[in-house]
């Protein structure tokens, strides 16, 4: 993916809102090697801002880049501000949402259906005596 266009915004962000950790990236320059340096910013949770600029080593291929601090953000912009553009590819980001518990709902038709296999299984085994 790319954002070939000066002064060009690229933003990440959860749909429906929430927090994220963004943990790397790969980057690499648009029009063949080229070093190339794209600074990041992230919007804390609660407040407050977290940046770091990376830089392309100029080779073939992409590079893969660790963020630090950008643990528990709500958007990660990066501007592409002039040229050589950059490509960026494998964003690794997680949501900060905890641990999955089922409803109660589902707990109760899951409950529902293995008493009835429960009965099924029952009914055959007494057909078969």
């Amino acid at each position: 993916m790319a954002n070939n266009a000066v002064g060009g915004l690229t933003e990440l962000a959860l749909t429906g809102g929430g927090s994220f950790s963004l943990n790397s990236i790969d980057l690499a320059g648009f029009n063949g090697p080229g070093v190339v340096p794209v600074t990041f910013i992230g919007d804390l949770t609660g407040g407050g801002m977290v940046t770091t600029t990376f830089t392309t080593s100029g080779g073939i291929g992409a590079d893969t880049f660790t963020f630090s601090g950008f643990d528990s953000v709500v958007k990660v912009s990066w501007l592409q501000d002039t040229a050589p553009f950059h490509q960026f590819d494998n964003i690794v980001a997680s949501a900060n949402n905890g641990t999955a518990v089922p409803e109660p709902a589902s707990l109760g038709l899951l409950g529902l259906g293995l008493a009835g296999l429960a009965l099924i299984r029952r009914g055959a085994w007494q057909q078969q005596r």
